[in-house]
């Protein structure tokens, strides 16, 4: 086994490379901001992340619907609830005056008490 240092060139403490210092191209400031303008247009070439679609609110079918306001089956609604305190008289008389809106409009404006007098007073007038 040679010893270190053997077979190997000597080094000079300078080196062959040539140690003179390189300047930096200086940029004009219009070539900067053409750089910037460049790097500004190719932001909006970019491929956006893609993102689960969203889903319409009125597509969505987790979501419960509500009826139109004071129309014929939001009254029902409020008519079938009160169902089991009313007669089927009355259930049925009332159902057709909600054809009219100014009638379906009074009821849904009525407290419980008098929704159920002005269902009497449509069977009995």
């Amino acid at each position: 086994m040679a010893p270190k240092g053997e077979g190997l060139a000597p080094q000079s403490s300078r080196g062959k490379e040539s140690r003179r210092r390189v300047r930096k191209r200086v940029s004009s400031t219009s070539s900067q901001l053409q750089d910037y303008i460049e790097l500004f247009k190719a932001s909006f070439n970019r491929k956006k992340r893609s993102s689960p679609p969203q889903i319409p609110r009125e597509a969505n079918p987790y979501r419960a619907r509500k009826p139109e306001k004071n129309s014929i089956k939001e009254a029902m609604t409020v008519l079938n609830d009160m169902k089991s305190t009313i007669s089927v008289d009355k259930y049925l008389i009332s159902s057709t005056h909600f054809a009219d809106e100014t009638m379906r409009q009074l009821f849904k404006c009525y407290l419980d008490d008098v929704r159920r007098e002005w269902l009497h007073h449509l069977v009995h007038p």
